[in-house]
């Protein structure tokens, strides 16, 4: 075999771990709000919580305090509100995968949805107002998935 062949290789084998590892990250993180700290999930407590930290790695903060869960933490999804002052994400604390939307400064948590669907992957529209997210219903014979929108006090929920 070439040593060209060999390189492109290690290159190809390389960037295939990057994404294996960028996957299957422990800690998801948000982009910085607009308060420029980037939320994500971690474990520093003995319990996985959402945590805030400056983009250089000062002041780490812990912005909830829920009780331990089985859902992985790659599944909790921490996501900024464009103003930088909440942030919605997944829980199972209920029993039931539901979306909950806390003030950065711990204050506030608030559980928006109230149903059997595993509501998974918030984003926040441009303005705020509402909140983007995908409802998988599990059922006897098939699962389905159900894109929807809710403001982030829980009201005005709607099928998309």
């Amino acid at each position: 075999m070439s040593r060209f062949r060999s390189i492109v290789r290690l290159q190809f084998a390389a960037f295939w771990i990057a994404i294996f590892l960028l996957l299957h990250s422990q800690a998801w993180a948000t982009y910085p709000g607009q308060n420029g700290r980037i939320a994500f999930v971690g474990n520093f407590s003995g319990t996985w919580q959402v945590y805030t930290i400056n983009p250089d790695g000062s002041d780490l903060f812990q912005v909830t305090n829920l009780p331990a869960t089985e859902l992985s933490p790659d599944s909790w999804f921490p996501n900024y509100s464009p103003d930088g002052q909440q942030i919605a994400f997944s829980h199972d604390m209920t029993g039931a995968v539901e979306l909950y939307v806390i003030n950065v400064d711990g204050t506030g948590l608030a559980q928006i949805t109230h149903d059997e669907a595993e509501n998974l992957f918030p984003q926040w529209s441009p303005d705020g107002t509402h909140i983007l997210f995908s409802a998988q219903y599990i059922g006897d014979r098939f699962d389905f998935h159900r894109l929807a929108t809710i403001r982030p006090d829980g009201s005005d929920r709607r099928s998309v």
